[in-house]
């Protein structure tokens, strides 16, 4: 069987009451659920079972300790077309540390090593095609004050994620802690 993977770090109910609000005031957009919000640590794709059982070995490995993490500003991925909104994460030098860990582990796998400047957020929302930049700049602008309290991660997860109609429906497959 077939999955589709990702590596990633939960939200705590307390940080998600925070963004719950900003999920509105945008037509075209497809807000996330709440049980979507997540902070992808590196996407991996479809894999088969033998594939995913050496990819959770590799990641088992990981030694690190719990990391602190905020939100500190919403924005946007698209440029003159926006496709997505979100939270940005506070720089963080553990976290980098850790989303470098995990491509390491992939690559160790024979997958390709991911092109994107990692940029750790949470996806609020997926937009339609047409919605324009100065709607997109104005939802921005209501938000620009956003800060979350700090929040422990304390273990990380492998994801599956399963598409419908709808918003994608995730499955942890494999906890990860970080003890140091």
């Amino acid at each position: 069987m077939t999955l589709r993977l990702f590596l990633g770090i939960e939200i705590p109910d307390e940080i998600a009451s925070t963004l719950l609000p900003m999920q509105c005031g945008l037509d075209g957009a497809n807000f996330s659920p709440r049980e979507n919000f997540h902070i992808t640590l590196r996407f991996i794709g479809d894999l088969e079972a033998k594939e995913t059982a050496e990819l959770d070995a590799m990641v088992e490995k990981i030694k690190q300790k719990p990391i602190e993490l905020s939100l500190n500003s919403v924005g946007f991925f698209g440029k003159e077309k926006p496709h997505s909104i979100h939270a940005l994460v506070a720089n963080s030098e553990e976290l980098n540390i850790l989303a470098g860990r995990c491509e390491a582990a992939c690559r160790k796998l024979g997958h390709e090593p991911e092109t994107r400047k990692y940029t750790p957020h949470v996806t609020l929302a997926y937009l339609k095609r047409e919605v324009n930049l100065r709607d997109v700049l104005e939802w921005q602008a209501r938000h620009t004050t956003y800060k979350s309290e700090p929040f422990l991660v304390d273990r990380f997860y492998l994801y599956s994620s399963h598409m419908g109609n709808g918003p994608s429906h995730y499955n942890i497959e494999a906890e990860y802690p970080l003890i140091g």
